[in-house]
């Protein structure tokens, strides 16, 4: 008999090749990759590791799902909360934090998402089924995915009203837009897109974590010029 119970090595092989389609949205992903995370999370014997294991894998297949435009302002908006929380978020957290950029995310998946439509299965109701228990924990904090709406929780909104660039620190700018500070060994400004591991160079040197690729630094030792003719 077929056996339909996925391992936990299923789960996380998926995990690892998960792309997000066009047809679906931030609430059927988030759905689908929760499911996965938790089976694959089940290879941690310790509770509370198993946990945090969950919410890193579940965040990292999210924003690694989604086409590049979308990836670059998830890892940016990861990153910011990140540094506010002084800890990564929960992948609950993380997608209730995106809730304003709903509509970016989903136009850029109809255009630019995996045209998979036909290996998806049909679980669309028991997945909205659950999506929407993960939505409203907390009618009174949390409004529904909805632009338009302005009462937004004040614990997720504070960086939404003001620019903060996670790869250079400054607030003129974001990431997604390109940051000008971001420049190659022949100092050309060069697009770079956010890590998720902040760099040791300036966290060591100013205390602050910003997630540029350390080759990328601004704050690393410059090479001493051979003026020699």
């Amino acid at each position: 008999m077929y056996e339909k119970t996925k391992t936990p090595f299923d789960a996380r092989r998926e995990l690892m090749n998960y792309t997000a389609a066009k047809n679906q949205t931030i609430m059927d992903l988030t759905t689908e990759i929760q499911k996965l995370a938790t089976i694959s999370s089940k290879l941690t014997i310790d509770p509370q590791l198993r946990k945090e294991n969950c919410d890193t894998e579940a965040c990292s297949t999210f924003i690694h799902c989604l086409p590049d435009k979308s990836k670059i302002l998830a890892i940016e908006q990861f990153n910011i909360l990140s540094q506010k929380d002084g800890k990564p978020p929960t992948f609950i957290d993380f997608i209730l934090y995106l809730q304003p950029y709903q509509n970016t995310i989903e136009s850029d998946l109809k255009k630019n998402g995996e045209n998979k439509s036909n290996k998806m299965p049909n679980r669309q109701e028991k997945s909205h089924s659950y999506a929407k228990s993960i939505y409203n924990l907390d009618k009174s904090a949390y409004k529904p995915w909805n632009n338009a709406s302005k009462s937004y929780p004040s614990r997720k909104n504070n960086f939404l009203n003001n620019k903060f660039c996670s790869l250079c620190g400054f607030k003129n700018h974001v990431a997604a837009d390109g940051c000008y500070r971001m420049k190659n060994a022949a100092g050309k400004t060069v697009p770079v897109t956010p890590v998720q591991q902040a760099c040791r160079i300036c966290e060591k040197k100013n205390k602050i974590r910003l997630f540029h690729p350390e080759k990328f630094c601004f704050n690393k030792p410059k090479r001493p010029t051979n003026n020699n003719s």
